[in-house]
């Protein structure tokens, strides 16, 4: 389990570390679990179901994604209907 003695500023340098694509589900519910300020997961998706991924294997508030739309990886519908197939909440 990953502790932030000063949460926002460490909760910050979390999201930033979440931009690394080494980084693991079992890493982002890490820092979820160590802060208690909502976290959103950024960056790393390559496709929809890592967006179901994020969300059934952490408890993330969010996640977020921008490159993988804008190269047309995948559109965005797609991934809108994947996470609503899933059960997952979308807007």
């Amino acid at each position: 389990k990953i502790s932030f003695p000063h949460e926002p500023l460490s909760a910050l340098h979390a999201i930033h570390e979440l931009m690394r694509p080494i980084h693991t589900l079992e890493f982002v519910a890490d820092i979820k679990s160590g802060v208690s300020i909502p976290v959103i997961a950024s960056s790393g998706a390559g496709s929809a179901q890592h967006f179901v991924d994020v969300f059934s294997q952490t408890n993330v508030d969010a996640a977020l994604a921008a490159g993988i739309f804008h190269r047309r990886e995948v559109p965005v519908q797609e991934v809108k209907k994947v996470l609503a197939a899933a059960g997952i909440a979308v807007r």
